[in-house]
């Protein structure tokens, strides 16, 4: 969250793959306005149980955002769990809607960090490299 306020834009904030919210959460408490989505019932309901509001929606479909309306995009620890198209896909449309010189944040654990390529649920790890081209295939300036 720390380098997200030094160096997110104001403005509206979307957390990508947002789980049960707990960005969205902490966002709103600093007093960030902050939509999130993600595609998991269960993190959605859970996160609606504790007053936080989040999108069900699958990443692969067009976000129900306008172009150039969000100023800092944050994806931290989603990619992994996705399969690489949906990833392009997610990359791509956060260009479409982030408002210029807005900012996108992504985490993600290493392809070289032998505990996370031993995770089930991990099916789509990236170099540091890896991750650059992708963004810049994105248009992203990395």
């Amino acid at each position: 969250m720390g380098e997200c306020i030094v160096y997110g834009e104001p403005g509206k904030w979307l957390d990508l793959g947002s789980g049960l919210g707990l960005f969205v959460e902490c966002a709103l408490k600093f007093g960030i306005d902050c939509d999130g989505i993600g595609g998991s019932e269960y993190a959605i309901k859970n996160a609606q149980s504790h007053g936080i509001l989040l999108q069900h929606q699958l990443l692969e479909n067009r976000y129900p955002f306008e172009d150039c309306s969000i100023s800092t995009i944050i994806c931290n620890q989603t990619i992994e769990y996705l399969h690489p198209d949906t990833v392009k896909f997610m990359f791509r449309e956060p260009y479409r809607i982030l408002k210029p010189g807005g900012v996108i944040f992504v985490y993600s654990p290493s392809k070289f960090d032998c505990a996370q390529r031993k995770e089930k649920m991990h099916i789509n790890l990236y170099t540091s490299s890896g991750l650059k081209r992708e963004l810049e295939m994105a248009r992203f300036v990395v």
